[in-house]
């Protein structure tokens, strides 16, 4: 008896660490405080802003916020963002084929 209730507590404890990964995975893939704006007057304030950077051959609307740290010598601290590598098929698409 013993040894099924021990093999049922590994479950549920399994289960809550999943339960729990899943949720850090939702919050920061719902965190919306990751990224930044600037706003200029005109399209050429902006691109003389980034050429002065020497960051407008990594983009000019979208930019990679470690790329252009790195570019700008600035040490981020390091960040481990899970993933889920588990494919999500939409089944309407999937129907259509």
């Amino acid at each position: 008896m013993k040894t099924a209730q021990r093999s049922e507590n590994s479950k549920s404890n399994e289960q809550e660490l999943d339960f729990r990964l899943r949720q850090e995975r939702f919050v920061a893939a719902t965190d919306s405080e990751y990224w930044a704006c600037l706003c200029f007057q005109n399209r050429e304030q902006k691109e003389a802003f980034l050429s002065a950077l020497g960051i407008l051959d990594i983009g000019d609307k979208y930019l990679d916020g470690p790329l252009v740290a790195k570019r700008l010598g600035i040490e981020l601290p390091s960040a481990e963002v899970p993933y889920n590598p588990t494919p999500r098929i939409d089944p309407d698409w999937a129907a259509m084929t």
